[in-house]
């Protein structure tokens, strides 16, 4: 995954580059919303749809977040876009364990495939 704010195209990296802009003049505060906690949050947040996770990885408090989707509609627009974009990496989901461990083994034991046909049965890309 990128780093937060490095990709102009996501909720998290616009929402940053905003922050980080407005806030040049000045240190940010420890409890503050920097683009930096802005970014972490939204990412985690497209990664899970939780926001106390979410607030935590920032750390942050929900309470905080809610207000600053409250009065800074940018932020409102990114959290809204993130709860949109929701991806699950299915590798981290305890319940599809056995069915990963037995696809793989069969995969793996099937000789008279190829690698890339194994990687496309998978759902890897080839390219």
């Amino acid at each position: 995954m990128a780093e937060p704010g490095a990709g102009a195209k996501t909720p998290a990296a616009r929402a940053a580059r905003r922050v980080e802009t407005a806030a040049r003049a000045r240190v940010p505060r420890a409890h503050e919303w920097t683009g930096e906690k802005r970014a972490l949050f939204l990412e985690t947040l497209t990664r899970t749809l939780n926001i106390s996770a979410s607030a935590r990885a920032a750390g942050m408090s929900t309470v905080s977040a809610r207000a600053l989707k409250r009065r800074d509609p940018g932020f409102a627009e990114a959290w809204a876009e993130a709860m949109l974009t929701f991806s699950v990496d299915l590798d981290l989901v305890p319940a599809l364990s056995e069915d990963r461990e037995r696809l793989w083994k069969a995969l793996t034991a099937a000789d008279f495939l190829s690698d890339a046909e194994k990687r496309e049965m998978l759902g890897f890309d080839n390219g």
